[in-house]
């Protein structure tokens, strides 16, 4: 690439690969290595709002590491739900709704910053999860709001809050 070392462009793709893997190792950090007991909703697969390209997603890597360590996992996603039957065969269950994702849920993990995500009712979601661990992977969420309706907030780059 004239001139340019492509060890660069490796180390760039390296980083942003491992970005992907960090929601998955706070749940790691917050449940432990055995997820055979977990239940985890998703809200969002597609990589960005507005689309329902799920290419080099993190939810994608997400949902991926939750399936290989055991967990169950229930997602929706406003346009992108085609592609529970493209990525996985089994284990994976696309739900009509942001609500309907989170019935019965350990935790639910954020992956896409879609409008309607954007302002949930909280007490809603505490409601019907079974746990009460939201995994905010684009940072939209103020903790002291999530805390609140009695939701432990644990973001990217903030650290946790533990209510």
């Amino acid at each position: 690439m004239h001139g340019y070392p492509t060890r660069l462009l490796s180390s760039v793709h390296e980083v942003n690969e491992n970005q992907k893997q960090r929601l998955a190792e706070k749940i790691r950090q917050r449940f432990g290595s055995d997820w055979s007991h977990l239940r985890v909703g998703v809200w969002g697969l597609a990589f960005k709002r507005d689309t329902d390209d799920t290419r080099e997603s993190p939810a994608v890597v997400l949902v991926d590491a939750l399936l290989n360590a055991g967990a169950a996992v229930q997602v929706f996603d406003p346009a992108a739900m085609a592609a529970v039957g493209e990525h996985w065969e089994g284990g994976v269950v696309g739900c009509a709704g942001m609500y309907d994702a989170v019935v019965g849920v350990d935790a639910l993990a954020v992956m896409t910053d879609w409008q309607e995500f954007r302002l949930p009712n909280w007490a809603k979601v505490r409601k019907l999860m079974k746990g009460n661990v939201v995994f905010d992977g684009r940072n939209l969420y103020e903790p002291a709001v999530l805390e609140q309706e009695g939701l432990v907030h644990i973001g990217i780059g903030r650290g946790h809050q533990v209510s």
